[in-house]
């Protein structure tokens, strides 16, 4: 039997960890294979696609993000999420 849920990059517990020890509020969608973490902070919505280093978008998360007309960001940890969203 094939297990469908995809697995999530390692290094994602440890950002939503951070993330919300600092305030944000973080929701993970990871499951609906377009992007990983919807995070609210400071009243603005941010999505971010969670990749351990050196890994790539797959195809269909490369097309989503193409057709998607908003911002999505990819991250590898939650450095990365906080300089993005104090700009």
């Amino acid at each position: 039997m094939t297990n469908n849920r995809q697995r999530s990059d390692t290094n994602q517990a440890d950002i939503v960890k951070e993330l919300r020890a600092i305030g944000c509020t973080v929701i993970v969608v990871s499951a609906r294979e377009r992007w990983d973490l919807l995070v609210g902070w400071r009243g603005k919505n941010y999505m971010f696609e969670v990749k351990r280093p050196g890994k790539e978008l797959r195809d269909s998360q490369k097309k989503f993000h193409t057709d998607w007309h908003g911002q999505i960001d990819r991250i590898e940890c939650a450095e990365d999420a906080i300089d993005i969203m104090e700009v």
